[in-house]
């Protein structure tokens, strides 16, 4: 007798963190167009993290204005739907643990905001975890007068210096 068996194995959702995570942002770049940097996720308790941090779904930017007349500008969203994570794509942070990858932004783009930004723009970066509140940031991008390329000043975003613990594990 031959018997055949047949299982799914479906990856559960993780629980949410018990303590919202800390959100810093490094070495930020804004080219006019776009924002750039690396993101860092803190743990301050378990913290399950998807390490694709796939822009515009669990990271976004939820508010652009100018520095000097505070006027808003729309935010660009692109649809996507990525793949559901698997096992490989997540990661389990313990307490004073930091996850980092690299990210970046398009906040103008014609025909939807000016052909170009402002030399200084404000925004709100957004974390969404499964199961958990946002955690947002406020960021502050200033754009080189003569910005091209990789002439690219490097600014403070709240990076979580002086947190102390280990460093940030980092994707490539």
């Amino acid at each position: 007798m031959l018997l055949l068996a047949s299982a799914c194995a479906r990856l559960q959702k993780p629980p949410p963190p018990a303590q919202p995570p800390l959100l810093a942002f490094e070495h930020v770049r804004y080219d006019g167009h776009t924002v750039s940097g690396r993101a860092l996720i803190g743990a301050q308790g378990p913290t399950t993290v998807d390490r694709r941090l796939i822009e515009n779904v669990s990271l976004g930017i939820d508010r652009v204005t100018d520095c000097a007349t505070g006027a808003a500008f729309p935010t660009l969203v692109a649809d996507f739907l990525p793949e559901p994570a698997t096992r490989d794509d997540l990661v389990t942070l313990t307490e004073g643990e930091w996850f980092g990858r690299d990210v970046s932004f398009v906040v103008f783009a014609e025909p939807f905001t000016p052909p170009e930004g402002p030399a200084c723009i404000e925004l709100t970066l957004s974390l969404q975890l499964a199961g958990a509140q946002p955690v947002t940031l406020s960021l502050k991008a200033e754009r080189a007068a003569n910005a091209q390329g990789n002439d690219l000043p490097r600014l403070d975003g709240g990076a979580p210096a002086g947190e102390g613990g280990p460093s940030p594990r980092q994707d490539p």
